[in-house]
């Protein structure tokens, strides 16, 4: 079998044929898309899109013949867990049909692409025969993408006897492999007669053969477009009284939707709101002190700073004449707390003579300012995102949160337009003209984070969409 040579390919041929197709129905737009010959959706299920994925696909079909083998494309299209966690911006939905692809049914009408991937070798001769009187000439697609093997290539594989008498397919079930001319002649043919143009891909080179083109590609590929996007006379004489009689032979094995985000949709100062939630992530990664703030260019960092005296701390006692030791910086002065109103010392380097201050606090309250040889409250340390900022909006447009928010692009850069004084679009980049306060948090491993960091909720995931 032809998956048991996977082996010779890198990545294994089946992965580079399902990512040449979806990679084409992403060059076209396509947001529907119809498996013809879906098998037990191999090629189907690797088309349902991640919720983080930009371009989505909205509608998806899938047909087969064999019962046994749609059971597991059912199980293949179900939505995993995380479909329920980080809910998509647009609904998806997938309908499995049985039935022969030589029989046109109505609901099958007005997808984007038809997908029939390593089918047509399965194909009896008289149901080849109507195969693209159907796609074509029936159900008319602006796009349609067909492979099959290239029998040319079964040179490079030994135990298939390529061009003796011996000769064997790839496939047990395969009715015929074409060669590359056999191939783009019946393509031609659907082609003219449904006024189509076609265009001719090769996929997967033996490992070690890469420069080999002399025998094509392993897989051979043909690409149909609709000239025009207008249907053929044929269709549509065919079509109109098939839709007034809503014929419909195939049988609908599943119908499944996906979960998707359909909460109404936010003002757009509520939708600003969330906007800015990311934008002081991406922001804060270069924060900038707050020049009023003569502790902020202050390096306090006690892995880095020699241990030093402080002045005696003091407290009231009844005569008022009690006093605490000398205390030196030590880590666990986080463990001391004071329970009652204390005198707190500001000491003068200049005159040698301190001030008692009081406070009523706890002294993981403060820090050492060791310019000043004082204390300084940590919450009165503040720091500044750096301004003005620059960088694609498209890593905002990759958030899912901000895709179900603003449902499409455009309306996100029309909100962040018109607050003019604060952020500015310059091609494909944002300019971020306004300063996000960021506050003193006790995580060793992120000493400083901003305000609205705590706002953003976390039931969608959004700190990991963004993150990933």
């Amino acid at each position: 079998m032809e998956e048991d040579r996977s082996g010779f390919f890198n990545p294994p041929l089946w992965r580079q044929r399902r990512t040449f197709i979806l990679d084409i129905l992403r060059k076209h737009g396509a947001s529907t898309a119809l498996d013809y010959g879906c098998g037990e959706a191999s090629v189907l299920s690797f088309l349902i899109p991640s919720t983080d994925d930009p371009i989505q696909i909205t509608k998806l079909a899938g047909v087969d013949i064999c019962s046994e083998v749609l059971e597991e494309a059912v199980q293949a299209c179900q939505p995993w867990e995380e479909d329920y966690e980080w809910l998509r911006e647009q609904p998806l939905t997938i309908d499995i049909y049985q039935g022969s692809v030589d029989q046109f049914d109505t609901r099958l009408l007005g997808y984007d692409a038809l997908i029939c991937s390593e089918v047509i070798e399965h194909l009896y001769k008289p149901t080849l025969d109507r195969f693209l009187d159907i796609t074509l000439g029936h159900y008319s697609p602006p796009m349609m993408i067909v492979t099959t093997p290239n029998s040319e290539y079964n040179i490079n594989f030994n135990e298939l006897q390529y061009g003796t008498p011996n000769a064997m397919f790839r496939h047990d079930d395969h009715k015929f492999e074409w060669t590359r001319q056999e191939f783009q002649e019946w393509c031609h043919e659907g082609a003219t007669k449904y006024n189509y143009d076609v265009e001719f891909k090769g996929i997967g080179l033996v490992e070690g053969k890469r420069d080999d083109l002399s025998v094509g590609h392993c897989t051979q590929a043909c690409i149909f477009t609709r000239r025009q996007q207008s249907y053929s006379s044929n269709h549509q004489a065919y079509v109109k009284p098939l839709l007034l009689e809503k014929q419909q032979p195939h049988q609908l094995v599943k119908h499944i939707e996906f979960p998707y985000y359909s909460e109404p949709p936010l003002s757009d100062d509520q939708a600003l709101i969330e906007i800015e939630k990311y934008i002081i992530s991406l922001c804060q990664a270069e924060p900038q002190e707050d020049e009023d703030d003569h502790h902020t260019n202050r390096k306090t960092n006690t892995d880095t700073q020699e241990k030093q005296t402080l002045p005696p701390l003091t407290s009231p006692s009844s005569s008022g004449e009690e006093s605490y030791q000398d205390l030196k910086w030590d880590a666990n002065w986080s463990s001391i707390t004071s329970t009652d109103s204390e005198n707190f010392i500001n000491f003068d380097s200049t005159t040698k003579t301190s001030t008692s201050l009081t406070i009523s606090s706890s002294w993981d309250d403060y820090e050492v300012d060791y310019c000043y040889n004082t204390y300084i409250k940590k919450e009165q340390r503040k720091r500044y995102t750096r301004v003005p900022q620059r960088f694609p909006y498209s890593l905002l447009w990759d958030i899912l949160r901000i895709r179900q928010v603003c449902k499409n692009e455009q309306r996100m850069l029309q909100i962040l337009s018109d607050c003019t004084t604060s952020y500015q679009i310059d091609g494909e980049d944002l300019i971020v003209l306004k300063a996000f306060e960021i506050t003193r948090v006790d995580d060793d491993d992120n000493i400083y984070d901003s305000h609205s960091n705590s706002d953003v909720s976390s039931e969608n995931n959004e700190d990991e969409d963004f993150c990933s």
